[in-house]
This record gives structure tokens, C-alpha cells and sequence, in this order.
């Protein structure tokens, strides 16, 4: 049997890839693939790294227990004996390796191939950001400025050449492959990457909660949050910008000399990613600085407030 992990990171298009084969289950199984239902939490087989962090499953509301989980995943194996088992979770990303040594040892693996998605990491950076604002029951209120300035220790993906090696020094580099990625297409890249025919994925999914959202709404609902307004009042204002401001800048509204910085700062950072793996120069530099600069947000400006407030049907009205 041939095993795939799929380990993220965090705002690489994990969801979504999970989410098809999710979904796609039933005519992956006929195919002779196992996307394992042991093990799942929501659309990923999350449960497995959980046990490993010692983290709560937020669903049962217990801590799960690695040799159970294992139990489970090698008895739906047995009844299944499939060609291909694929097991997805960007929470894999984080563990160390004492964590994929126990992982190892316990699901019996031996050479399974580990699929990785490497993303721009100032794109990657800003992802991880508006996730933090939009997410639900979110409290955070930073800046983004002040988010970028301790960039590596809040989003722990960017440090790819450290937690991959991790994988690699288990089951050897050339079990690591890393898929680039391109926006809107970075499922069929990931499905061609594992080798499941596309024919498989018939069933287009209903659009994620999570889908991209202008920097300027989310913005807005930084500042609603920062102003004290409920968490219901909160998500209104997400969802009324959701739909007024539609022109979709790509990153946040940041200074560019702080854009600047974090180009010079993290993108040598994949100068041995991209040697070691996928045998190549770098592609990110301070050479994207124009590029980038281009997409970033215009910023939400005091004419933008008022037209959402004059034009949407219901202002914010309660604090808490």
C-alpha cells in the first residue's frame, strides 16, 4: 500500500484539498484510495497530530489517544485494503521529531511520501493574519504592522526548511515533495502532485467559510472589534464588507518599507527549500518587491467608512 501525508502548512489551500476528497470519499474508496474517515476531524484526519500535541478535539471535546486513533486507522485498512492511503492535516507541519518518530512507529510507516505546499511567505504571512481577524470567535485586534514584526514566532509555516527537515530526516529528502503554490489552482496541483486521477473529483464542493476577503473589510472589522462592538456586530460588519468592497486587494495596507523588510527578512529563508526539494533557485526575493507592492490593500480611508455606513442597511449599533 502506498501512503501519502499531506502536511500543510496552515493557509496553503489544506482546507479545500480536504475538503474535495472529503467529499469525494465514497468514489475515492471505489478507486482503490482510502481518505480515511478514523481519525477526521471536520474534513482532515486532524485527530492523529492532536493526540501526538496532547490538543482538544473542539468537536468531542476530549484529547484523543494515539494508539486508538491508530487502532481505528488500521482496522478501516483492513476492511478496505486500499492501493493508496491519504492522510491530511496541516497540524503534521508542526510536529517535532519525537512527535513523527511516535507517528512512525505507530502507524507502522515506512515510506509513505510527504506532500507539502510551499506559498510565498509574505503571502503566506498576510494569510495567516486576516485568518486571525476574520476567524470565528476571534478576539484579536493587532495591527498588521505589529503582526509582521514578530513574523516567524506568529506564523510557524514560514519556517519551512526547519520543520521539514524534520520529516526528511525520518524518511530521507527524496520522500519530501512540495507542490508551489498558485492561487485558485492549488488542489488540481496537489491532486496531480499525489497522482489521483481528477475524474475522481467529480463533486464541486459549496464555497468554504474561509474564502478570501478584502484587506479593507477585514479591517473594518479589526476596528469594530478594537472599538468594543459584540462579537455579533462584529460579524455583520464582516459580512455586509464582504460584499461592498469586492475589488479584492490582495494584501493588507502595510508601509513599504515594511515590505521591504520582510522580503529581505524571510525570503532567503527558502534558498534551501527550494535547493534540497525541488532542485532550484529561489524564485523569492526582494525582486517580487514591485510586484507585491502593487497588490497591497489602499488601505480602508475615512471615505470608505462613511459610503459602507451610508450604503449598508443596518450600521453597527451595539456595543457590549
Amino acid at each position: 500500500m502506498r501512503t501519502v501525508l499531506h502536511i500543510g502548512p496552515h493557509k496553503t489551500g489544506t482546507t479545500s484539498f480536504q475538503h474535495r476528497l472529503h467529499a469525494n470519499r465514497d468514489g475515492l474508496a471505489k478507486a482503490g484510495i482510502l481518505y480515511p474517515v478514523s481519525g477526521s476531524f471536520i474534513f482532515g484526519q486532524h485527530r492523529l497530530p492532536f493526540a501526538l500535541l496532547d490538543r482538544t478535539d473542539p468537536h468531542r471535546g476530549d484529547v484523543p489517544d494515539l494508539s486508538a486513533e491508530a487502532a481505528a486507522l488500521k482496522d478501516e485498512i483492513e476492511r478496505t485494503k486500499p492501493d493508496l492511503l491519504i492522510l491530511s492535516s496541516e497540524e503534521f507541519s508542526v510536529l517535532r521529531s519525537d512527535h513523527i518518530a511516535r507517528l512512525a512507529e505507530t502507524l507502522d510507516l515506512e515510506t509513505p511520501e510527504i506532500v507539502a505546499v510551499v506559498r510565498h511567505p509574505v503571502e503566506l504571512l498576510f494569510s495567516a493574519y486576516i485568518h486571525r481577524i476574520i476567524k470565528p470567535d476571534s478576539t484579536f485586534k493587532q495591527n498588521v504592522e505589529t503582526f509582521a514584526a514578530n513574523a516567524l514566532s506568529r506564523v510557524a509555516g514560514l519556517d519551512m526548511d526547519r520543520w521539514l527537515a524534520a520529516w526528511a530526516t525520518r524518511f530521507g529528502d527524496s520522500s519530501v515533495k512540495l507542490v508551489p503554490y498558485r492561487k485558485g489552482n492549488i488542489v488540481a496541483d496537489i491532486v496531480a502532485e499525489i497522482g489521483i486521477d481528477p475524474g475522481l473529483l467529480r463533486e464541486d464542493p459549496a464555497p468554504l467559510a474561509n474564502a478570501a476577503l478584502d484587506p479593507r473589510a477585514v479591517e473594518l472589522v479589526r476596528l469594530a472589534r478594537l472599538a468594543g462592538y459584540s462579537q455579533e456586530d462584529c460579524e455583520r460588519a464582516q459580512n455586509l464588507a464582504a460584499g461592498w468592497f469586492t475589488d479584492r486587494a490582495a494584501l493588507p495596507a502595510i508601509t513599504v518599507e515594511t515590505l521591504r523588510h520582510l522580503l529581505e527578512t524571510l525570503c532567503p529563508l527558502y534558498d534551501p527549500v527550494f535547493e534540497k526539494y525541488l532542485g532550484q533557485a529561489n524564485p523569492f526575493g526582494i525582486g517580487n518587491f514591485e510586484d507585491l507592492a502593487a497588490r497591497l490593500s489602499p488601505g480602508l480611508n475615512r471615505k470608505d467608512l462613511v459610503s459602507f455606513l451610508v450604503e449598508t442597511t443596518r450600521p453597527l449599533s451595539s456595543k457590549k
